[in-house]
């Protein structure tokens, strides 16, 4: 499955590669009969690519570049997608992510990737965390207006009594009229702990 966009992944495909880069945009559609021209339409974007890359390098070269690309031609990947995909591939990168909103149907071989369509959803896209705090459980996920998933932080104890315990504070539950304070404490303290890595 495509995973979501996000800066830190942007940054990864800013990075110098040697060429050629490969980058693909291709709308999808969610459900069938339409979802049945997706791999088509991945098909003629791979002849597309093809092309321009046989103008520059060998067969050899395209071959090698191309030959991990065609996983993505199966049927069973276009049916389970959730948004329009880019993909990117050069001699040492194969990744690929799920649009959530429209993007063109775009071929690029270049130095370097071709992200300007991701820009636009990226100035859009802002990051926000969501703390769950219960007795026996504490979850952070990181969030945008498309997506949501945890975040794992194995060093944040999963039960917000343990935190305040390492705060020298009291380990055991307090009565349930300081609940609200003790979670106040465990929010400003897990905030101090996000805001030092």
């Amino acid at each position: 499955m495509s995973k979501p966009i996000s800066i830190r992944e942007l940054q990864t495909l800013l990075t110098p590669r040697p060429g050629p880069c490969i980058s693909l945009y291709l709308p999808t559609h969610r459900r069938l009969p339409q979802a049945k021209q997706d791999p088509v339409r991945f098909k003629n974007l791979m002849r597309t690519v093809e092309g321009l890359l046989r103008k520059e390098y060998t067969n050899r070269d395209t071959r090698a570049l191309l030959q991990p690309l065609e996983d993505f031609a199966r049927d069973d990947f276009w049916y389970a997608q959730m948004g329009d995909l880019a993909l990117f591939r050069s001699s040492d990168l194969l990744t690929h992510y799920r649009m959530p909103m429209r993007c063109p149907e775009l071929a690029v071989v270049a130095d370097s990737f071709h992200v300007r369509p991701l820009l636009h959803f990226l100035q859009s896209n802002r990051d926000f965390y969501v703390l769950t705090l219960s007795q026996n459980r504490v979850n952070l996920y990181e969030g945008s207006p498309y997506s949501l998933c945890q975040v794992d932080l194995p060093e944040l104890p999963k039960r917000w009594t343990k935190l305040l315990a390492r705060n020298n504070r009291q380990a055991s539950l307090m009565p349930m009229t300081h609940d609200r304070a003790n979670r106040a404490l465990y929010i400003t303290a897990t905030v101090r702990h996000l805001r030092s890595e």
